[in-house]
């Protein structure tokens, strides 16, 4: 991939994003002929979301088919969150409800990473299982977990084992970095296992400031931090 990585791992435990990326890798061309030929207007994507939502006849629908619902839902949801009750976008939009539907532009990106579908690897298991399957000391690590207060909004898969990254955060020999909700869950965590917690004010999707945590072994390289 532009000489950057020799094999990229794509690990996705949901079901319908795990069978969208299967489809990108393996069956891009039906799906691109999808997102062409959609017609696409407010009363057809509702009804096409309704069915996703309902996941009405969902089973008898071809992978593919069900991988175009799935990126439908997602670039028509507000933010892409595509649990059953997240709503979809509004007038407020630049346009609206297909302010983030470009067909074309779709295509062209689901074709480029379809190119590189022999250096492409999908996997569908256990976040942490991964990490542990592919562990490198040599490596660093991003772990962005659902929050234990949004979380459950944001993924239908929410519930994970908090210890369980905390611990392979301090005894693993690799740079790690977390990111969390700031609650005192996390912040037990947090000095349990004798790591470094910063706090970064973040905008709410009503415009209210929030803060997350970062968290790792060391954070000397932002300063400000807190050393519970």
């Amino acid at each position: 991939m532009d000489g950057l990585v020799d094999v990229l791992r794509i690990n996705e435990i949901d079901e319908d994003v795990f069978n969208f990326w299967h489809i990108v890798k393996n069956n891009s061309d039906e799906l691109c002929n999808l997102i062409k030929d959609f017609e696409i207007d407010e009363d057809n994507a509702r009804g096409v979301i309704n069915q996703w939502k309902l996941r009405a006849n969902i089973e008898a629908l071809s992978d593919v088919d069900k991988a175009f619902l799935t990126l439908l839902r997602n670039r028509l949801a507000r933010n892409g969150v595509m649990t059953p009750r997240s709503g979809l976008l509004k007038k407020g939009d630049v346009k609206g409800l297909f302010s983030r539907w470009y067909p074309q532009t779709l295509i062209d990106r689901i074709q480029r990473i379809n190119s590189f579908s022999d250096a492409i690897e999908i996997t569908q298991m256990d976040g942490m299982e991964f990490i542990q399957r592919y562990s490198n000391p040599q490596a660093s690590y991003f772990i962005d977990p659902p929050y234990t207060k949004a979380g459950r909004h944001l993924y239908k898969h929410n519930k994970i084992d908090n210890q369980e990254i905390f611990e392979f955060a301090n005894k693993h020999g690799a740079e790690v970095l977390i990111t969390y909700d700031k609650s005192l869950v996390i912040e037990e965590y947090v000095k349990k296992y004798s790591l470094c917690s910063i706090e970064m004010e973040m905008m709410g999707g009503t415009n209210n400031k929030k803060y997350e945590l970062l968290i790792s072994r060391n954070l000397d390289w932002i300063g400000g931090y807190h050393d519970w």
